[in-house]
């Protein structure tokens, strides 16, 4: 709470400073200071909110595919209704989470925060984030749906998951 405190007079007097044309250029060491004391607190601050949003997304996606497999495993009355409305949310989530990537691999702040190039960038993280999050879903989705395309797939995934065991 005291960091919190000392971190908002300090922008308070940067704010001052700012608005009658100085910058950290332009003045002395202890300006520059004060704003490379802010931004880091910025951005500790960050990287706790998105460290529980990466644990809200997977607590998320755990719970639609729980509840996917709830619908298929208990015989329900409407049990095709539900496990269309559970696949509905599931690729919803899916398309939301892809749209969220993508918007956060596109923002500058968060790009500079994470020292890499400005602008969309296919690299590691994002990638696996796709992976994870949009293909898996989809995938999963049409072999279920289409059990041809299932077999096909398990087929070539079944030596991959006989190596992990």
């Amino acid at each position: 709470m005291l960091l919190s405190s000392l971190s908002q007079r300090v922008l308070d007097g940067l704010c001052e400073k700012w608005t009658h044309g100085q910058s950290a250029s332009s003045a002395n060491n202890r300006l520059q200071d004060a704003e490379d004391f802010v931004a880091m607190q910025i951005v500790a601050f960050l990287s706790y909110v998105f460290l529980h949003l990466r644990y809200l997304l997977v607590s998320s996606v755990v719970g639609a595919i729980a509840l996917l497999l709830s619908v298929s495993s208990y015989p329900f009355f409407p049990q095709q209704t539900m496990i269309n409305f559970s696949w509905t949310v599931l690729l919803l989530l899916s398309g939301l989470y892809m749209l969220i990537f993508a918007q956060m691999s596109r923002n500058y702040v968060l790009s500079r925060i994470a020292s890499k190039p400005t602008g969309f960038t296919l690299d590691r993280v994002f990638v696996s984030q796709t992976v994870t999050f949009g293909v898996l879903p989809v995938v999963a989705f049409l072999g279920t749906r289409f059990p041809a395309l299932g077999r096909i797939l398990y087929s070539w995934t079944g030596p991959l998951l006989k190596i992990f065991n």
